[in-house]
């Protein structure tokens, strides 16, 4: 029951006015028309639920086919110039080599080499973490000798994360929520893309304390995040 109500809520304080909001906005990137075809039996679902709060000229924008190709390629041919068109959707245009899908000039998709994967050394001092949604967690690091510098490395699965630098001079310091007032901000935190790259930073400690490294989700209201990190610190 509470799962429901959770759900109506969203749908009618936050889906329903988004959709407003951003339908004057897909106007600025539906210039022309937004063409879709081949679609699965679900998008006639989830389009449905969508359009009624679409503007007349957005959906007037919208075109979808659907079944065997030579059954939408005239309409296609309608809507698009045939010199723009690659020849394997009914067109004219030729890619490099007599290409009848112009692979050069169109970007088809497809799997991303394993080159640009994410990757973190192999090492038994890189720790995991699961952060949960609509929440932070604190990793706090006690440093005793001014000049320390504390360094950094870490990565996110699929979804961005935020992160920031905490410090205190009171090293009793166990709930920081609880104790805001006796924590200052040296790296403020910023959500960081670190499911597309890993991130990595330091910082010079410049007084011995409290240092509290924060992995931060709180703008995140259903999906929680796995963190894996590394950790170190050189100390003088």
């Amino acid at each position: 029951m509470r799962s429901f109500l959770f759900l109506a809520f969203m749908l009618l304080v936050v889906f329903v006015p988004t959709c407003f909001f951003f339908s004057d906005c897909i106007l600025l990137i539906l210039s022309f028309v937004c063409i879709c075809c081949t679609v699965p039996p679900v998008f006639d679902v989830l389009y449905a639920l969508v359009k009624p709060f679409l503007s007349e000229s957005v959906r007037k924008k919208v075109h979808k086919f659907s079944g065997p190709f030579e059954s939408f390629a005239p309409q296609l041919r309608d809507r698009i110039d045939p010199e723009l068109l690659p020849v394997c959707y009914g067109g004219s245009m030729m890619g490099p080599g007599e290409d009848p899908r112009c692979d050069a000039l169109l970007c088809g998709g497809g799997n991303i080499p394993e080159k640009y994967f994410i990757t973190l050394p192999v090492d038994d001092n890189i720790q995991h973490l699961n952060v949960a949604f609509m929440s932070t967690e604190y990793i706090r690091l006690e440093i005793k000798t001014a000049g320390s510098i504390i360094k950094w490395k870490f990565a996110s699965d699929n979804f961005n994360i935020g992160f920031g630098v905490l410090f205190s001079k009171d090293t009793e310091v166990v709930d920081v929520k609880k104790h805001l007032n006796r924590v200052e901000e040296l790296i403020p935190m910023k959500l960081v893309n670190s499911h597309l790259q890993a991130h990595q930073g330091n910082v010079a400690c410049q007084e011995p304390g409290l240092y509290i490294i924060q992995f931060n989700n709180q703008h995140s209201w259903l999906r929680s995040k796995s963190v894996h990190f590394y950790l170190d610190v050189d100390e003088l």
